[in-house]
């Protein structure tokens, strides 16, 4: 089987171009650190004992199943 040159670089070119991207991680939106302050950490053991669901968020890598609810308030606690 004869290969020509020409289509040989083209698809060294391609092989390269897609190496060449590299997708960048996303940060997930549901991780967080135990924050450092005591009155957030019970305001967190609240929200994560009334908002059940089946919605994965997790906190200093234990996974919690909450409702969109408990997860809003959860990221404004953090933002706060």
């Amino acid at each position: 089987m004869i290969v020509e040159p020409s289509k040989e670089k083209e698809k060294s070119k391609e092989e390269r171009n897609t190496e060449d991207t590299i997708i960048e991680p996303t940060q997930p939106q549901n991780v967080f650190a135990l924050p450092d302050s005591a009155q957030k950490i019970n305001e967190l053991i609240t929200i994560i004992q009334t908002h059940s669901g089946d919605q994965e968020i997790t906190i200093s890598g234990k996974v919690f199943l909450l409702n969109q609810e408990g997860i809003q308030k959860i990221h404004d606690l953090f933002i706060k």
